[in-house]
């Protein structure tokens, strides 16, 4: 994908700006599609939420790249077959490339591609607020039986928002895994037992949308029950739910999917503004720690919200009978807002991994080439070493495959490097480089995945962890 754009590669937010007006137009609804109800309402939130502060929502980025150069070798082959298609169809009928093409045409013609290369496969888990629970809410219309729950929620949107955006070639595929009631606990479940419906194919992209709910009342609860803090129950969960995902299923059959953390929480299910912002700090040390991704909507918006609390186009309406009472859920802007968020974060990682230096040796953070150390490359400027085969003693080792420990109180600096070198060597057999992988017969191209295998359900449901899972 990275040959699409001009070079040197623009900033995202230079590509933001120029494509305003294509990005307004592609965020209408579905059912909205000709008549653009919610036209002014939608210019005028894209107008607050201006590029330079859509940048506040781009929090860390992954460390390893690996499944970013994935995910876009996975658009680029579909899009090549896509505008093939295309070009045939111009050239059959003198179209020149400007001219435009029926919708309809272009759903025809990428339907009707021979073994047509598969989508790329965004999953995002999440609770009430990711299904979409008032996101019918909104100051234009109360006609909006067509815009309830899941339809209205800004998973769904983004399903309608990608293929406006490319010019109607269908490339990505959207799936939400989203109840409400459910938080990162339920997630973490999920995923370790592979409780995933049959059409939800292996994800190559993981957003985790449980922010507001790992907040949520029942959630403080769980945290008194096991007399622990809200904050340390949010750092628990979110860290086991992070090492089961980056952890590989099937070592080179299913690698661990790009995983990126959605901050959406601005209240009020505390009042206490440093209370709501728990998710937030437990985030940013987490995904600095692991090296994931994290995007913070909360952050885009929170002056706005805290310069007037009775606004309710960005968060809850904590107003809305007058006195000052508890609301979880944001309505209809949020979701059009969260849209552009994560559209823009996702745009950035493009834009970040087309400007890396194409060395083909750059080292990954969990999968990839083990070496002892870092070797100096005098590419990109760089000169060659006056001499080079002098030891300059203290230099950095090539960190361990894997996962670093457990980060808990008692991790220490003094032992994080043997304890994380005992570790990988005991897990090495998850932990397999490109050569490794291709001497199993696996090809370092593969981009499909067999369903993911479903360990037994009969232990989740006794709550019985594992014991079940591997009986003596």
């Amino acid at each position: 994908m990275c040959s699409l754009l001009p070079n040197p590669t623009p900033s995202t937010l230079s590509l933001w700006s120029h494509f305003l007006p294509h990005i307004l137009d592609s965020s209408k609804h579905a059912h909205d599609w000709h008549e653009y109800e919610f036209h002014d309402f939608t210019a005028r939130l894209l107008s607050i939420l201006t590029p330079d502060r859509l940048i506040r929502g781009v929090k860390t980025l992954p460390l390893d790249w690996t499944p970013v150069q994935r995910s876009l070798t996975i658009l680029h082959k579909r899009w090549t077959a896509i505008q093939k298609e295309v070009d045939s169809f111009r050239k059959k009928n003198n179209l020149s490339p400007t001219d435009p093409i029926d919708p309809k045409t272009i759903e025809k013609l990428q339907n009707s591609i021979p073994n047509a290369p598969r989508k790329l496969n965004i999953l995002i888990m999440g609770g009430s607020v990711t299904m979409g629970v008032v996101c019918h809410l909104n100051p234009v219309t109360t006609q909006t039986g067509k815009y309830s729950r899941r339809a209205c929620a800004w998973p769904g949107r983004l399903n309608t928002f990608f293929p406006y955006l490319f010019g109607y070639y269908d490339l990505v595929n959207i799936d939400s895994l989203a109840l409400g009631g459910t938080n990162t606990e339920s997630g973490r479940t999920i995923w370790d037992y592979s409780i995933l419906p049959d059409e939800i194919p292996y994800p190559d992209i993981l957003i985790n949308g449980y922010a507001t709910n790992d907040m949520h009342y029942n959630s403080v609860q769980d945290a008194i029950k096991r007399n622990v803090t809200l904050e340390q129950s949010v750092f628990e969960l979110s860290q086991s739910f992070i090492r089961q995902v980056l952890t590989p299923k099937k070592g080179c059959g299913h690698p661990p999917p790009l995983l990126l953390y959605l901050d959406d929480y601005l209240g009020n299910e505390q009042n206490e503004i440093r209370e709501t912002m728990i998710s937030s700090r437990v985030i940013h040390e987490l995904s600095g720690y692991y090296g994931i991704g994290s995007i913070s909507y909360a952050d885009v918006v929170r002056d706005i919200v805290y310069g007037d609390t009775r606004e309710w186009w960005f968060s809850s309406n904590w107003y809305e009978k007058g006195d000052y009472e508890r609301a979880v859920h944001p309505h209809m802007g949020m979701h059009i807002s969260t849209v552009w968020v994560v559209g823009y974060y996702l745009l950035n990682l493009m834009t970040t991994y087309c400007s890396l230096p194409r060395d083909g040796n750059r080292p990954n953070s969990i999968v990839g080439k083990s070496l002892e150390k870092y070797e100096y490359n005098p590419q990109y400027g760089l000169p060659p070493l006056r001499e080079p085969n002098k030891n300059l003693v203290g230099n950095p080792k090539r960190k361990p495959r894997g996962l670093p420990p457990l980060l808990t109180d008692e991790l220490s600096i003094e032992h994080v490097t043997q304890q994380w070198t005992e570790e990988s060597q005991s897990n090495a057999h998850l932990w397999k480089n490109n050569e490794e992988c291709i001497a199993e017969g696996h090809s370092i191209d593969e981009m499909d995945h067999a369903p993911l295998p479903k360990p037994c359900l009969l232990s989740w449901v006794a709550n019985l962890e594992r014991h079940l899972d591997n009986p003596k």
